[in-house]
């Protein structure tokens, strides 16, 4: 690979002839990218936000076009995990990071989309509550 890394690997590529650094430059640079681009906070909100608590995790479970997704975020750590048909695909544990990009990544987005809509729902509501108990407090009549 000349110059700057190719950030996707084609099918006319053996990634088994690439060098340990080309590889590793890969790796660092699929996670940089993935980091800036709000993928991993992504990933720990649909953890988060959707997922079912086991231990000190949260844990959220997708199925689609037969591939199961698993989605992992330790509430203590902060750190989340992707697998795909138990692959991981995203780690934020280990100390380098890991992001492997795939078509995992829609069912990210679709899944992110739907529980930023939840939280807004959720914030308006909590809005409205506020708003209806000043109005209660200021209409009633002191004693």
């Amino acid at each position: 690979m000349q110059g700057e890394c190719d950030l996707v690997i084609g099918n006319d590529v053996d990634v088994r002839k690439l060098s340990l650094a080309e590889l590793q430059e890969i790796k660092r640079r699929w996670f940089e990218m993935a980091n800036q681009g709000g993928k991993v906070e992504a990933a720990q909100l649909v953890a988060l936000g959707l997922g079912q608590r086991v231990r000190d995790d949260f844990v959220y479970e997708a199925t689609e076009n037969g591939q199961r997704i698993l989605f992992k975020a330790d509430r203590h750590l902060g750190g989340v995990v992707v697998l795909v048909n138990d692959k991981r695909v995203l780690d934020t544990r280990r100390g380098e990071g890991l992001f492997v990009p795939g078509g995992w990544e829609l069912v990210l987005d679709r899944l992110y989309s739907h529980e930023q809509k939840m939280l807004e729902m959720r914030d308006q509501d909590a809005r409205r509550e506020q708003q209806r108990q000043l109005l209660i407090d200021e209409l009633l009549l002191e004693e």
